[in-house]
């Protein structure tokens, strides 16, 4: 059979060319700020929904060094040398490679991960591999559906030995009965996350200074959920849950809470509110926003670190808000405090404008509030300004871990131009 001639083609390949000026912070130890031209070479190959491969590598390199030292440690006198010090920073090549549809039998995905949430979040919640500058790994995601069992696994970072995680749900009325209103209503799973912290270390241009490792972490959760009430416009959930670390002491977490999700036609809201009990070496959210920071110092900037540190046999409250309209505009925020004074923040808000020629994002992060607050603020724009030709600049603080364990904070910045095609 000759095909439609007019049917839509399932192949499309886009290719783009970025370059951009920027500061970053400088040497070890250093105050200062070099400057750099960063390229960009993008290529994408996607066969509908099935498959997508894109390249993607970022190479920084160096225009001037205020620190003597930078240039001795760059590849070649030039390219960023923290960039390409370990394997895990070559993940960065791959920006995605994905197969299978989502909500499919069996989904996989490579891509670097920005803010992941595996289940309820009780273990892995909005989690960020990007938040060291100088650690640029690709994760992976596989998920797997099999009648009233769910499977997903993940790893922070496949060409090193970080985080791996992974959570098994059962639908109990799925299980037992076709009754389509209890289908997915009730809900047990289990859940289970490691850090082996042998990937993503301090760069080190002198060699023969031993690498710092901070320590490993090992911690399971079992959850529970009931949906109290569903329509097409509105979900009503509560939940409950037990979680532990791994470790001589047996740390112990218990949670309770509840959900509510509305929607009307493009217009999206949620609010979820818990009470938590967290101990020693176990907290909720422990794989978090600035778990990459975090794991060298848990607040401020010389602090020991998450994996180190034993909390209060205490509790906390939890809230966090969506909301959204359709693609064109999405907001978050979270806040968690823990009774004997202490308040986390993580929000974001990203707009699409002038029929998707203008993207805005904007994310900030503080831990160790009433203690050592340390704020990670990222922000950035795209601008469309011809169909093949765009500007885009971006801003933050960045904080760089130090040879011994601690972080360096500064800001970075950057702005720049790209081109692209799509066939």
């Amino acid at each position: 059979d000759v095909p439609d001639a007019g049917a839509p083609s399932l192949l499309s390949l886009r290719g783009a060319a970025e370059a951009s000026l920027g500061v970053l912070p400088g040497g070890i130890g250093a105050n200062n700020v070099d400057f750099f031209t960063t390229l960009t070479p993008i290529i994408n190959f996607s066969v509908g929904d099935l498959f997508s491969l894109e390249l993607g590598p970022s190479f920084r390199l160096r225009l001037a060094d205020f620190d003597s030292d930078n240039r001795a440690s760059d590849v070649g006198g030039v390219l960023r040398g923290a960039d390409w010090d370990e394997a895990s920073d070559f993940g960065q090549i791959v920006q995605l490679l994905s197969a299978g549809r989502e909500g499919g039998i069996l989904f996989a995905r490579l891509r670097p991960q920005r803010k992941k949430t595996m289940g309820l979040g009780h273990l892995l919640w909005n989690y960020s591999s990007q938040a060291n500058l100088d650690y640029h790994p690709t994760g992976g995601e596989l998920v797997l559906n099999a009648g009233p069992v769910k499977g997903e696994f993940f790893a922070s970072d496949v060409l090193g030995a970080r985080i791996f995680a992974a959570e098994v749900g059962w639908d109990i009325g799925g299980t037992f009965t076709d009754d389509a209103n209890l289908r997915d209503r009730f809900v047990l799973a289990l859940s289970f996350a490691h850090d082996a912290n042998r990937a993503g270390l301090p760069f080190r241009p002198d060699k023969t200074v031993a690498p710092f490792y901070p320590e490993t972490a090992t911690l399971f959760h079992l959850d529970t959920s009931a949906v109290i009430y569903r329509s097409a416009e509105l979900r009503w959930m509560a939940m409950a849950g037990l979680g532990v670390r791994a470790n001589d002491r047996s740390d112990l977490g218990m949670v309770i809470g509840t959900s509510l999700d509305a929607s009307v036609q493009e217009v999206g809201f949620s609010a979820r509110t818990e009470l938590r009990k967290s101990a020693g070496g176990f907290r909720y959210g422990y794989f978090g926003p600035q778990y990459e920071l975090q794991r060298f110092s848990d607040v401020g900037l010389q602090d020991v670190g998450i994996n180190q540190v034993t909390l209060p046999d205490s509790g906390s409250a939890f809230l966090e808000l969506k909301a959204g309209i359709g693609q064109k505009l999405t907001f978050s925020a979270a806040a968690e405090y823990y009774f004997w004074q202490r308040l986390d923040l993580d929000g974001g808000i990203q707009f699409s404008l002038l029929s998707d020629w203008l993207f805005l994002n904007a994310r900030v992060s503080v831990v160790g509030i009433l203690q050592q607050p340390r704020t990670l603020v990222t922000g950035g724009l795209r601008w469309r300004i011809l169909r093949s030709f765009y500007v885009m600049a971006e801003a933050g603080t960045a904080f760089t871990p130090q040879p011994d364990g601690s972080l360096l904070g500064r800001f970075h910045a950057s702005a720049g131009a790209g081109i692209d095609f799509e066939r």
